[in-house]
Order: C-alpha cells, then sequence, then structure tokens
C-alpha cells in the first residue's frame, strides 16, 4: 500500500467507528450549526413563520424554535454525547425523537436518522425520521430537510431559509 493510500484508510478509520462519527466529526459538524444562530425565514416568502437558533448551556446546546404569528411551535434541541451529535425534536404531536448524525460533516451537509422517541406508542405512529441541514458556502441560504415516517410511508419537507435581517 502506497503512502496516499495508507492515509485515506486513517481518515476514514478515525472518522467513523462502527457507523457513529467520530467525536471530531461531531465537534465539526455542532460547530457548523452553532453558525446557523439567528433568526431565518423562508427564502421569498413574506409570510409571519419564522426558525429562531439560539445557544445555551454555556454554548453546549443549540435550540432552534418554530415561530407562527409570534408563537412558539416546535421545538428541537441539538447536543454532544460523547462521539455522537445528538437532535431531540420536541414535536407539536407530543413525541420526541431523537436522532443522531450519520456519517460525517461534509459538503456543508449534516444529516440525522431516527435513533428512538419518547412518547411514542408505535413505530407506526407519526414521527420525524430523519433531518439534514445543506449549508452552502456563503451561507445566503441554508436548506432544512426533514422526513416523517407514518406506517412505514415516508413524507419529505423541505425549506429554504434565509437569514431574517
Amino acid at each position: 500500500m502506497n503512502f496516499s493510500t495508507k492515509l485515506m484508510l486513517l481518515i476514514l478509520i478515525s472518522t467513523h467507528v462502527h457507523g457513529q462519527p467520530s467525536s471530531d466529526s461531531a465537534e465539526v459538524g455542532f460547530d457548523a450549526l452553532k453558525l446557523l444562530v439567528g433568526t431565518w425565514k423562508v427564502q421569498g416568502s413574506e409570510t409571519d413563520f419564522r426558525i429562531q437558533f439560539e445557544l445555551t448551556a454555556n454554548e453546549t446546546v443549540l435550540m432552534e424554535t418554530w415561530l407562527s404569528k409570534g408563537k412558539k411551535h416546535s421545538l428541537t434541541v441539538y447536543h454532544l454525547d460523547g462521539k455522537r451529535l445528538m437532535a431531540t425534536h420536541y414535536c407539536p404531536q407530543g413525541n420526541q425523537p431523537r436522532l443522531v448524525m450519520s456519517g460525517s460533516f461534509k459538503e456543508g451537509k449534516i444529516e440525522f436518522e431516527y435513533l428512538d422517541a419518547t412518547n411514542l406508542g408505535s413505530i407506526e405512529d407519526s414521527h420525524q425520521h430523519h433531518l439534514a441541514f445543506v449549508m452552502p458556502k456563503g451561507f445566503k441560504h441554508i436548506e432544512r430537510i426533514e422526513s416523517y415516517l407514518t406506517a412505514n410511508k415516508e413524507n419529505t419537507d423541505q425549506l429554504v431559509l434565509e437569514r431574517d435581517q
């Protein structure tokens, strides 16, 4: 094996342990999410819907709050858990899916996959099952993609967001 092949294998091994991102990768993902701090609106829309990101707990937790007509609608909390980056979604449906970052933060994209949930009667009940952010260089906009799973049918929604000035 030549040096570049060995180096590539070392990088791959260091970023993936049993399918989970390394703590470095999780930290890079969390640092990327911290760049979202502020208020965002749907690109080109004049509706009264906003998504607000703010840090709390000595900047170890990022809170994402959905606001509709000035009222809080839902909440997603992001934090590190050892070598994992977690997202817990507090849904208006009353369940709380926990998602874990899958893969590594690369090419401006971070993805979360379903881990488990509290207050979910059955996996067949509607719940957030996947979440992703696409953050192109320059941050003129971001894409927030989420999927809900209900009785093995997946529904995906995508929001293109811009900073609310």
